[in-house]
């Protein structure tokens, strides 16, 4: 991430040099000692240069800038998403450190006390034959006490260690993770088209392969938001590519990590592969699937008008509705009522 944004502030600095450069180049070719003896530049003409020099300047910034505008959002989107994981991985390291600090007092204490017990007894039974007094015990109890404090140092060392040695590698994870979502949105155009099946077809190995590096990243910072998007994309890859098993069960486990804006274009997503699973199989359980998705939205409020009627024209649930006309009676409803104000869409569109 650091090397990408150094970069691209390289660029952005070296193209005016660059302009500069190429005018004193020009001006050098250009002047012999006979032509500077002969002739002296004008204040105008100086002046001239100048100008021609700032405007260079100018338009090379801004086109530079035009052509790194989507890199340096895409730079900017990683370094938000590291250190939101910086912070909490240093909160982690925080909560580590007081728990194993807390353990090993306990541990300690634990120890102390039977230590305490074992000398004292010691003391009392042999003090009469001199062979360990109380100043002897007094000693060894100091030193017991030493060598304690420094286990609990070294203890809470070692894990404060581990724990930011956790946080950078977090930090890593996080930062590549932002750019293969980016990538993979860019390479998944196409497949939010539908038309070009072949295309489709020729990047299903890409992205299938992308997918499973944002995957394992995902669950490796716990980051159940981004792994349910992926799923759902890897599910609409196979739905477009005819392969609707496979994407209903990727659909399924995506609806396993829905967040509240999520909710609606998932389980919809969901009734619509499970149908259309139904009517080229004949599979039961898909049918029902795709029913009582239908119902649980229903019942859920999780249906406005403008979803109502796509989803009454959306030929992948004629099997659903066909098993239960009353879910279409429901969505006529629903479509008929006044639009309610606008809301932002959810992550996932509508296919």
């Amino acid at each position: 991430m650091g090397r990408m944004t150094r970069t691209l502030a390289f660029g952005m600095l070296a193209l005016p040099a660059v302009a500069v450069l190429t005018m004193a180049i020009l001006a050098m070719a250009a002047w012999t000692p006979a032509a500077a003896q002969s002739k002296q530049a004008s204040p105008a003409e100086v002046a001239a240069i100048q100008v021609q020099i700032l405007e260079t300047t100018r338009k090379s910034a801004e086109a530079a800038l035009e052509q790194n505008k989507v890199a340096m959002e895409q730079t900017r989107k990683t370094a938000d998403t590291a250190i939101a994981q910086s912070g909490a991985a240093l909160a982690q390291v925080t909560k580590l450190a007081e728990q194993t600090m807390q353990s090993a007092r306990e541990s300690n204490d634990q120890v102390y006390k039977w230590a305490s017990g074992v000398l004292l007894f010691l003391t009392a039974a042999t003090t009469g034959l001199g062979i360990f007094g109380f100043r002897e015990f007094k000693t060894l109890r100091q030193s017991v006490e030493a060598r304690m404090d420094e286990t609990l140092v070294a203890a809470v060392r070692a894990a404060v260690d581990n724990a930011v040695s956790q946080a950078r590698k977090q930090s890593e994870i996080a930062a590549h993770l932002s750019v293969d979502m980016n990538n993979f949105t860019a390479l998944f155009q196409p497949v939010n088209e539908g038309k070009d099946k072949e295309k489709i077809r020729s990047l299903a190995p890409t992205l299938v392969s992308s997918a499973e590096i944002i995957k394992r990243n995902a669950r490796e910072l716990g980051d159940t938001r981004t792994l349910g998007w992926i799923l759902t994309n890897l599910a609409l890859l196979h739905y477009h590519l005819g392969e609707y098993g496979r994407a209903l069960e990727l659909q399924q486990e995506s609806c396993l990590y829905i967040v509240p804006h999520t909710a609606a274009d998932r389980r919809r997503n969901l009734a619509c592969i499970a149908s259309k699973y139904y009517e080229v199989s004949k599979l039961q359980y898909a049918l029902e699937c795709s029913v009582q998705t239908l119902r649980d939205m229903l019942d859920g409020k999780l249906v406005n008008d403008t979803a109502a009627r796509e989803m009454l024209a959306d030929s992948d649930l004629n099997c659903a509705f066909a098993a239960s006309p009353n879910l279409r009676s429901e969505l006529e409803k629903i479509a008929s009522l006044p639009a309610p104000p606008p809301q932002a869409r959810g992550e996932e569109g509508a296919r």
